[in-house]
């Protein structure tokens, strides 16, 4: 399996939810701020997830930014849940974010919970929270949809790395009482992890 690194720094207030999915599935991680970006390795994963994603793009100085954006260029992989999805954007709110994709957009701020399936119809539950809209990102696949065929998660090429965004969180959450091991995206997440 390959390296996996967790944002658990600046704004990364949802990264506990991440932490004890990995934890439930025995998958090896290592926490990551704001100050060790250059610790990512080639062909590992870095997994950016639910905050606050003004805070992130504030704490990351350009050149926290640019060991994001040379990591990925050369083969590494960004997982982006919600916050994460934002800050791969090349701005947002007016701050400069990765430029991994364009076209990230908010849709409407909510709370919830839908159902989401896979391209082999497999349904399972996901958390909404804030809901980046996916649609508009150019020359992406979509890896999930909800239940009006539009994209929940996506996959992108960034040169020669891979880019994973999940606009809502399968991972599971204990301020939803969704804990990962009865969760069915949070196993769906594991296994998408192992097989990366």
């Amino acid at each position: 399996m390959k390296d996996i690194f967790l944002y658990t720094g600046s704004g990364a207030y949802q990264a506990k939810d991440l932490e004890n999915c990995l934890d439930a599935y025995d998958i090896k991680y290592e926490r990551i701020c704001e100050h060790q970006f250059n610790k990512l390795t080639a062909g590992s994963i870095l997994i950016v997830g639910g905050g606050d994603p003004e805070v992130y793009l504030k704490s990351w100085d350009d050149k926290a930014k640019r060991n994001i954006i040379n990591f990925v260029k050369l083969d590494g992989i960004y997982v982006g849940i919600c916050a994460g999805v934002f800050v791969a954007d090349k701005i947002h709110n007016n701050l400069k974010g990765l430029g991994l994709v364009s076209n990230i957009n908010d849709r409407q701020v909510h709370s919830n919970t839908i159902n989401v399936r896979d391209s082999q119809g497999y349904v399972m539950e996901m958390i909404v929270e804030n809901n980046p809209d996916l649609t508009k990102v150019s020359n992406s696949e979509t890896v999930l949809f909800d239940q009006d065929d539009s994209p929940v998660a996506i996959k992108t090429y960034f040169y020669n790395g891979q880019v994973y965004l999940f606009s809502h969180h399968p991972e599971g959450s204990t301020f939803y009482k969704k804990l990962p091991h009865d969760y069915a995206s949070a196993q769906y997440f594991a296994e998408f992890l192992k097989n990366l």
